[in-house]
């Protein structure tokens, strides 16, 4: 048994500093060992992922999308892409055929331009807002949703062959469904995408997500959904002018002063519309809406897949 007076004579003697040394180097010999063992094993898990994704890219291109910013930084924000996790990977491969081709988009170059959009259609309003546009000689986007009786399936028609653009918006517009999983987005975004190419003949490369890409009942799975639209090169915008042609007891003049008013703030505006029937007022605005965007000195046009979104920026 070792005695007190023998351990205060072990400490500050020649032995245990020779102790101290010893143990000194082997802490610096297994150290390095440890930490390459956990670099060997990180390395073989990200090899792994990346073996996964090669074999993904093996069935399917995926073609990251430059977005850009349509306002200044004060008014928008550019935002990146985020990356699907690797155990959620299942649903890039469903729907095979639901893929888009990304193309360039177009930087904004200071030009006062203004684009109409109008969700939720098709309705009876239809083809009183088609009319108008006609009469003024301006093209707009119908961002529609899923409707499969006569005089809807003749309107998804009669949008494309007047020339204007039509997007998907959603089949169910239920937000409590569609936000729930990338899985449920995409089976009511392919619904609706397959219904506008049997009807129309036409492969939609845009869409705008029900209440916007950010809204109170996906923020647990809008990084995802976007994140795996993007894949697929689908370009999808929101808006920066809101016409407010939803509030309750709207008139025609709130409606214009919504939209002008902000208009005239930006060179470049992004405006929500709704096509529905209760929207009497939507259509009673209109022509004196293009009237002053017009004298004011905006041209006005449809989106399309070239044109850089105006999108919501992503929540820290």
């Amino acid at each position: 048994m070792v005695s007190g007076d023998e351990k205060i004579m072990y400490w500050g003697s020649v032995k245990s500093f020779k102790h101290i040394i010893l143990l000194f180097i082997v802490i610096l010999i297994v150290l390095p060992i440890i930490a390459a063992v956990s670099l060997l094993f990180k390395s073989q898990k990200l090899s792994d992922e990346l073996n996964t994704v090669k074999a993904l890219a093996d069935k399917s291109t995926i073609n990251p999308i430059l977005v850009d910013k349509i306002e200044s930084a004060e008014q928008s924000s550019q935002i990146e892409t985020p990356v699907a996790e690797s155990e959620s990977i299942d649903y890039q491969l469903d729907y095979p055929d639901l893929y888009a081709t990304p193309v360039a988009k177009k930087l904004s170059k200071g030009e006062k331009k203004v684009y109409l959009t109008f969700d939720d259609g098709p309705s009876k309003q239809t083809p009183k807002i088609l009319d108008v546009l006609d009469e003024f000689q301006v093209k707009a986007t119908f961002f529609v949703v899923y409707k499969n009786d006569e005089f809807s399936n003749s309107m998804y028609k009669e949008i494309v062959n007047r020339g204007h653009t039509i997007g998907v918006h959603s089949a169910s517009h239920n937000y409590n469904k569609i936000y729930s999983s990338v899985e449920y987005y995409l089976e009511d975004f392919n619904k609706m995408y397959l219904h506008i190419y049997e009807l129309t003949g036409v492969k939609i490369d845009l869409f705008r997500f029900p209440g916007g890409s950010i809204n109170s009942h996906n923020q647990s799975t809008y990084q995802p959904i976007i994140a795996e639209m993007i894949r697929r090169g689908f370009t999808f915008h929101d808006w920066n002018v809101q016409s407010g042609d939803t509030t309750k007891n709207v008139t025609k003049e709130l409606i214009y002063n919504n939209v002008v008013n902000n208009v005239l703030k930006r060179n470049k505006s992004v405006v929500l519309m709704h096509d529905i029937l209760s929207e009497v007022a939507t259509v009673q605005a209109l022509p004196e809406i293009i009237e002053e965007i017009k004298r004011e000195g905006f041209s006005i046009d449809k989106l399309d897949a070239t044109v850089a979104p105006f999108l919501f920026s992503y929540k820290n």
